[in-house]
């Protein structure tokens, strides 16, 4: 009996990286030791020698090969990408810094950063002497243009720098940006911001390869600054070089309801134009200068744009495609394909755990895999058509890429886009168009600068159009469903579809049943995207989610009946903007488009002002609180712009809420307003109750509020679980009403590093010798409470 092969010859190569691409992950969770992995090399060897003439029913090299790509994914992760880990002392520390500039970002209307390597640093009173990878921000507003440009501050720079240490927010937050594993996934150990124009001496600067590109990317942004309007710079700079931060927060957000999210986050194209430019430029040329003078301009645009994974991949596979036809081979797209994931690994194997490598490489492997069996059916319901067929043909291949990034689009932006597929028809096509005139204005803007200027302004009525479709197909809620990632079993059930269509479509020789079998998969795929999400909630159980918001309180409550509570919102100050950037993606997360009920326990900055976003963006139905104070000028403005929202403002009198089995108790809201003379003992406290279990909210009222509840409910207030009042300040959370309460947990939200000292020791310590569980915000981010009436279950959401 003879050896059988793999059937496929052609996906040999492509088998072969994903298996390097499996012993990358393997590592990357369990980071086995180098010496161990060559030991087991060695003992497949010695087994592969021993019997590979024994075992005639498997094609043995073929695995011993595979073996052996795992092995070297294991070791060429470890060695490229050892654990530097993030340096979380650092967070609110004084840094000095002597080191070398290794890239400077574009500039833009809040400043820019510059990445260093240090010789030294001291972090606080830590001295550290081996090198540390740091990220400063360098403020505009501590920029000295007389005496500090921008310019300077190239790589191949030697500075000495002061700055403080950022507080890099993790994962801390359910659907919640983890800005610090984005840091980790680029080499960043510690982020800092500079602390002032004085604070920044540059030494020498020499010259290298880094400069020369900081260089062409400044003088190509400065000719977009020159040529585009300010709100339309930021689509082109993204397109043409790769940065997005000047692109509006509102327009990405449309994008990525649109469905058209990799637009943004994939780059590529771009070097595709560069080589039909070149291609058209040199176009009489011999067919041996052209490749050649084609293959260096893309070398030097791959070289400028940085070498991201969308870049790398369509460089090398440009400058592959190049040689070959140089050489004269046949070569086929998909071993392009799979050479180019392989050496963009080998050389940054942590970028596999990348947004932009999964989205790039996966849409274009489907579209490698998938595309050419969508393109078979075309032809043969359309052989002769010369309109139907070209516009099918480029929806399938809109098909094709979105079938194959759709689970890694519900996990990075946890949504199922109702448009998706009309939305890539238009604005693919739209924003390729812009990508190519732009790429073409900046070259005839050498020589032709009025010429590309008229060029320019057609280009941003097309910019201007994109926009608006994008906008009118994902700017609404309606046109997205919210979904929090596959489950793992739903993803893998997904992809084996993918699999499963590959193997059976070329064994359908008849033209229906393999539309058939498309039409199967696409159907299939809709379904385990639209009931494979992850779920955060059971029907049976409320849950309450005590989120970290910072120096803040919130509080959201779901019910079992359906219904949204959030009792306060924290604070809204710059980027730190809870409702939006914690409070609005947790509802997106638990399928929760509005809250139905927002109580607004009282007027401190910190409790209130992350209302201001979601009311904005129509996620707040009523809101609870108490009757607007017209002598507060704050109470008056905020009441003010609920009214002018359409928001229903109900006022929080003494009363009784019912959501199902669970009832929520006003406890002594009007007597305290009437008498307590302080905002903090003036709060709203409630009391829930489900079941058998209950949850004592009490915001930030102190002792003397404390001394009104005793005297008035008594043996009422005895709870499960005590949201600790104020942060933990000393004020409140007295003995004698925590001996009253008597609650086996306590709930604590504070900032970390916080300028007030919360918790205060002295309540942790009373907190302590009540004989509870003490859970904190500051210390484990999020925390959920789950309970089913009889028994409660807290866990935090940062393990």
């Amino acid at each position: 009996m003879g050896k059988t092969t793999v059937q496929n010859p052609e996906m040999r190569l492509l088998i072969l990286v994903t298996s390097f691409v499996l012993g990358i992950v393997i590592q990357h969770h369990f980071h086995t030791p180098v010496t161990l992995i060559f030991c087991i090399i060695a003992g497949i060897v010695a087994v592969w020698g021993l019997t590979y003439k024994y075992l005639a029913f498997v094609s043995y090299n073929f695995i011993f090969m595979n073996f052996l790509f795992v092995s070297a994914g294991m070791v060429v992760f470890e060695q490229k990408d050892p654990d530097n880990g993030y340096l979380q002392y650092a967070d609110h520390k004084k840094i000095y810094l002597h080191g070398t500039i290794d890239y400077t970002s574009l500039y833009n209307d809040s400043g820019f950063y510059i990445d260093v390597t240090s010789d030294s640093c001291r972090i606080g009173n830590y001295h550290i002497f081996s090198q540390v990878q740091f990220r400063i921000k360098i403020r505009r507003d501590s920029i000295c243009l007389n005496s500090l440009m921008y310019g300077k501050l190239k790589p191949g720079t030697n500075l000495y720098v002061e700055a403080y240490g950022v507080d890099t927010k993790g994962y801390r937050n359910p659907g919640s940006f983890d800005y610090q594993r984005f840091l980790q996934e680029q080499g960043i150990q510690c982020y800092g911001v500079n602390s002032g124009k004085d604070s920044l001496s540059v030494y020498t600067t020499s010259m290298n390869y880094q400069t020369i590109r900081y260089s062409a990317r400044h003088k190509i942004s400065s000719a977009i600054d020159s040529l585009f309007s300010p709100e339309y710079r930021g689509l082109i700079k993204g397109l043409v070089l790769g940065d997005k931060r000047d692109i509006d927060e509102e327009i990405q957000e449309a994008f990525i309801n649109a469905g058209v999210a990799h637009v943004l986050a994939v780059s590529g194209l771009n070097v595709a134009y560069v080589a039909l430019m070149v291609m058209l430029l040199f176009g009489r040329f011999s067919l041996l200068s052209r490749n050649i003078i084609t293959a260096i301009a893309v070398t030097l645009f791959w070289f400028i744009c940085g070498n991201s994974p969308p870049v790398a991949r369509a460089a090398i596979f440009a400058l592959m495609y190049i040689t070959a036809k140089l050489l004269n081979r046949n070569v086929r797209a998909i071993d392009i394909f799979s050479t180019t994931m392989f050496v963009v690994l080998l050389n940054s194997p942590a970028d596999l755990f990348t947004a932009s490598f999964q989205l790039s490489f996966i849409g274009a492997a489907t579209l490698f895999l998938l595309y050419p069996h969508l393109q078979n059916l075309v032809e043969d319901y359309l052989p002769g058509s010369r309109i139907i067929k070209p516009v099918i043909l480029g929806l399938g291949i809109t098909v094709a890429a979105v079938m194959g990034i759709a689970p890694v689009t519900y996990f990075y932006f946890g949504r199922f886009s109702l448009t998706a597929f009309i939305s890539n028809v238009i604005v693919v096509a739209v924003t390729n168009f812009i990508m190519g005139l732009s790429m073409f204005a900046l070259l005839i803007y050498c020589f032709f600068p009025l010429a590309s200027h008229y060029l320019a302004l057609s280009l941003q009525v097309l910019v201007s159009f994109a926009y608006h479709v994008v906008v009118f197909l994902g700017g609404a809620e309606s046109t997205f469903l919210a979904v929090s990632g596959l489950q793992p079993v739903f993803t893998i059930l997904y992809y084996l579809s993918v699999i499963g269509y590959l193997v059976f479509i070329n064994r359908f020789e008849h033209r229906h049943a393999r539309l058939l079998l498309t039409v199967l998969l696409i159907l299939v795929q809709t379904t385990i995207s639209y009931a494979g999400g992850e779920e955060y909630l059971s029907k049976e159980e409320l849950n309450i989610y005590f989120v970290d918001a910072g120096q803040g309180d919130a509080a959201l409550i779901c019910f079992p009946d359906g219904n949204t509570m959030l009792i306060d919102a924290g604070n809204s100050s710059g980027k730190n903007d809870i409702g939006k950037n914690v409070l609005s993606p947790l509802l997106q997360v638990l399928h929760r488009k509005s809250v139905d009920f927002a109580i607004v326990t009282h007027l401190d900055a910190d409790h209130y002002k992350g209302f201001i976003t979601l009311a904005q963006e129509g996620k707040i139905k009523n809101v609870v609180k108490s009757v607007c104070n017209q002598n507060n000028n704050t109470d008056r403005l905020f009441t003010g712009y609920l009214h002018a929202r359409q928001i229903q403002v109900i006022d929080a009198a003494d009363s009784i809420w019912k959501f199902g089995n669970a009832r929520l108790y006003s406890l002594a809201n009007k007597e305290a307003s009437e008498l307590m003379t302080t905002m903090n003992d003036q709060s709203l406290v409630y009391l829930l109750q489900y079941g058998e279990c209950r949850i004592l909210f009490m915001a930030d009222a102190q002792t003397e509020r404390e001394k009104i509840l005793m005297r008035r409910f008594d043996g009422f207030l005895h709870s499960d679980v005590l949201k600790v009042a104020h942060h933990g300040s000393a004020n409140a959370s007295s003995d004698l009403f925590l001996h009253q309460i008597k609650s086996k947990d306590y709930i604590l939200s504070a900032g970390r590093y916080n300028r007030y000292g919360h918790p205060a020791p002295t309540v942790l310590g009373r907190l302590g010798n009540s004989g509870g569980q003490v859970w904190r915000t500051d210390q484990s981010g999020a925390i959920r409470l789950r309970t089913d009436g009889k028994t409660i279950k807290i866990e935090p959401y940062k393990l």
